[in-house]
């Protein structure tokens, strides 16, 4: 049950990242860094609570 709602949160968030990313910031650098450092923070935190 965690694992899957884990699942879903993490495709939630990579779909709309991925969709703010293509709309927003692409030639924004500073932004960019930012989304990056959030998609990379997502995913530990969603591989720790797949491995719990």
């Amino acid at each position: 049950m965690v694992q899957s709602s884990a699942k879903d949160l993490f495709q939630f968030i990579l779909t709309g990242l991925t969709v703010f990313l293509e709309t927003r910031i692409l030639n924004n650098a500073s932004t960019r860094k930012m989304a990056i450092a959030i998609i990379v923070e997502m995913c530990q935190y969603c591989v720790a609570n797949a491995e719990n």
